[in-house]
């Protein structure tokens, strides 16, 4: 067995099965780090997959854990508005913990 890194979460069914496929062409995948959170994405690019594992599909979201190739750059992303209750959502404990969750982690492969 070898390390990897890897992002787990959720995308929609039809995109889990064209990457499952091998897919290319597709660009940057957003990962979901929950099933019901949109404001918190992991980016990653389809050059970047070296393996994708697909799991169960609920409600039009498929679970993935995509493997990555070496050195592959993983942007977490937040969206929130340009208002006084968007910047507020910085400073969420949940926010912040589904933040925690958005990251690449280390796997045996």
């Amino acid at each position: 067995m070898r390390e990897a890194m890897a992002v787990t979460g959720y995308v929609p069914a039809e995109l889990a099965t064209q990457l499952s496929n091998g897919s290319s062409g597709i660009g940057n995948i957003e990962v979901r780090p929950e099933r019901e959170v949109q404001d918190v994405v992991m980016r990653v690019a389809t050059t970047d997959i070296h393996e994708t594992r697909v799991g169960p599909t609920e409600q039009g979201l498929t679970l993935v854990q995509l493997i990555l190739r070496d050195g592959a750059p993983v942007e977490t992303v937040v969206r929130a508005a340009a208002s006084h209750a968007g910047l507020r959502a910085f400073h969420d404990p949940v926010l912040s913990r589904i933040r925690q969750e958005a990251t690449a982690k280390k796997i045996m492969v």
